[in-house]
């Protein structure tokens, strides 16, 4: 049987990213390996800071899908899932990002 190694060993500080009008971010994974390539991140959050009528565009999708914009909402999943922000058309939207590291997989 195949070992997961889903442990999660370390946390990275805890980001606020803010994207104002015009700010997007296109589709992208989070892998990363350690220099010694023995560690990996392996799980991303991302919360909601602020209200979802306080900015349009600005979408999480995390493949096809489109996450939740309300309050508080944390969205959790693999760092190698593709997923993008939509361009912001209006106001400011903040989140807070977070990223977990753990043994690589082999």
């Amino acid at each position: 049987m195949e070992r997961v190694k889903s442990d999660i060993t370390f946390i990275e500080p805890y980001e606020i990213k803010s994207y104002v009008v015009g700010d997007e971010f296109s589709n992208h994974n989070d892998v990363l390996t350690s220099i010694d390539d023995i560690t990996e991140r392996k799980m991303n959050l991302i919360v909601q800071l602020c209200e979802e009528d306080k900015y349009d565009g600005g979408d999480l999708m995390v493949g096809p899908f489109k996450c939740s914009r309300k309050l508080g909402t944390g969205i959790f999943f693999p760092s190698h899932y593709v997923h993008s922000v939509t361009p912001i058309t209006r106001g400011t939207r903040f989140s807070l990002v977070g990223h977990a590291w753990g043994p690589r997989r082999i």
